[in-house]
């Protein structure tokens, strides 16, 4: 009874591998063998003077120079060189509008650093010294004012 189921079993076997076989015989012959690569023509040339985005980030700048397949790119007060693969070109609108975004969190932070300058206090200078004295020095400080 074994060597039958065996001998079924090798049969069933070799029958996928001619399956198999034939299988990858058709496909490869369904397939055109000088299968011509089309790329996708650039609609949008990246030339001087263009506003361009860095792939992934919100950081937006502007080339200043065209050296072969690299481009200068001022980014604010930072110039980098970064070739084409990097950088997507970006219409004037959206150029503004992430612009006028980071000059809105530089104004606000700027208004902060200007409040702090304001409120500094240069007779309450704890730096160096231990927790007894510290706490000292500002309890004197408040109960002065």
């Amino acid at each position: 009874d074994e060597p039958h189921q065996d001998e079924d079993f090798i049969l069933r076997k070799i029958e996928k591998l001619k399956k198999r076989e034939e299988y990858s015989k058709n496909k490869t012959k369904n397939q055109p063998e000088n299968q011509e690569i089309i790329e996708p023509e650039k609609t949008h040339i990246i030339k001087k003077g263009d506003k361009v985005k860095l792939f992934g980030q919100d950081s937006v700048g502007e080339v200043l120079d065209v050296n072969g397949k690299n481009f200068l790119v001022a980014f604010g007060q930072m110039i980098t060189s970064l070739p084409e693969s990097r950088i997507e070109k970006i219409s004037n609108n959206e150029f503004k509008k992430a612009s006028q975004q980071i000059t809105k969190g530089t104004v606000t932070e700027a208004y902060n650093t200007y409040d702090r300058k304001l409120n500094f206090k240069p007779n309450l200078d704890v730096r160096g010294q231990g927790q007894t004295r510290h706490y000292r020095k500002c309890r004197i400080y408040w109960t002065k004012q």
